[in-house]
């Protein structure tokens, strides 16, 4: 059975991560990618309403936001060529702007959150099996790019990465407390003239540094944050890919505990600029490679992307020897557990 992937890619540069995972699936899958970078028209809308004939392909469709739903309209031979459609939607927890479409369509079997909070709601608002398949990240792609975390050159104590309470917000005035402790921190990574350029730069950032800042959204809000909930996000994971822990404060949902293991956080006050330095100060005291080798190992067995990919691709009835393969591979850095 041929597959099908169209990716509904935002406008912005913060959506790096996700549009790394598009392209991991496709290859991985052995899948045709339609990359999809326009709005879908009012005509197009109303045709989400139509039913579809049973074809024997697969169609599995990555939306950034709920009411990027609607672009499988711009799926080849929607009509009439897929026998399984799935939609797998990042930003989940924005419940209220499902679309009609999906809450009264006829066009999806399936739906897949990166939520587990959001999987009952979902299921509820559109009558759909929804599944819960969290975020991920790309480890054994690290390893292969870079080699093992032990061996990164890591001349950054504390790396600032995206945006930050507003006690820490200040580059200037954290660098200079790290200095009093002998921290050396790293400014923002620089934007590139591309998504993906900016993209390497977070992650060349992240691989250059013992730690890295991020606070949950509740504590460093935003205007394209949810104002309530709080999730886990690709800062956290693709630093742990890296074998880079995590310092600030974490997300707590239903589903961080799988994904936030004990020892890959470390909890600093949002207020308290000075406590949360010394806090840290203590804790990379004793720092070696070995524990950044630590971090992408259990990475490796608990984050990786092959695992959710192969839900996927179970789901969709799809086989592939690319990922049978992978999976393998993956298995085999990890080690025994």
């Amino acid at each position: 059975m041929s597959t099908t992937i169209v990716y509904i890619r935002p406008d912005g540069g913060g959506w790096g991560p996700i549009t790394a995972m598009a392209g991991l699936t496709a290859r991985l899958l052995q899948a045709d990618l339609h990359v999809v970078a326009r709005r879908a028209g009012r005509l197009r809308r109303a045709a989400t309403m139509l039913p579809r004939l049973r074809g024997s392909q697969a169609l599995l469709v990555i939306a950034p936001v709920p009411e990027a739903l609607d672009l499988i309209t711009l799926a080849p031979g929607l009509r009439h060529r897929y026998g399984t459609v799935i939609g797998w939607v990042i930003d989940c927890w924005w419940t209220s702007r499902i679309p009609v479409s999906v809450r009264r369509g006829r066009l999806y079997d399936r739906l897949l959150v990166t939520e587990k909070e959001d999987v009952g709601p979902w299921r509820r608002a559109t009558g759909l099996p929804v599944d819960w398949v969290p975020l991920g990240a790309d480890v054994l792609g690290a390893v292969h790019r870079r080699g093992g975390a032990g061996s990164y050159e890591r001349a950054v104590d504390v790396q600032r990465m995206g945006r930050q309470p507003e006690a820490w917000d200040d580059d200037d005035a954290v660098a200079a407390l790290c200095r009093r402790r002998g921290l050396v921190h790293g400014a923002r990574p620089p934007f590139g003239a591309t998504p993906e350029e900016s993209y390497a730069n977070v992650l060349d950032a992240d691989a250059a540094a013992k730690a890295l800042l991020a606070f949950t959204n509740l504590a460093s809000p935003a205007g394209y944050t949810h104002p309530t909930r709080e999730y886990v996000t690709s800062r956290w994971l693709d630093a742990l890919a890296l074998g880079t822990l995590v310092v600030g404060q974490r997300p707590r949902e239903e589903g961080s505990d799988e994904l936030l293991w004990e020892g890959a956080t470390l909890e600093l006050s949002p207020t308290d600029v000075a406590s949360g330095l010394d806090a840290l100060s203590r804790e990379l005291a004793d720092w070696t490679p070995a524990r950044a080798e630590d971090l992408q190992r259990e990475a490796l067995r608990r984050i990786d992307w092959r695992p959710r990919v192969s839900e996927v691709a179970s789901l969709l009835g799809v086989a592939s020897p690319v990922l049978d393969a992978e999976l393998e591979e993956l298995k085999a850095a990890a080690g025994p557990s």
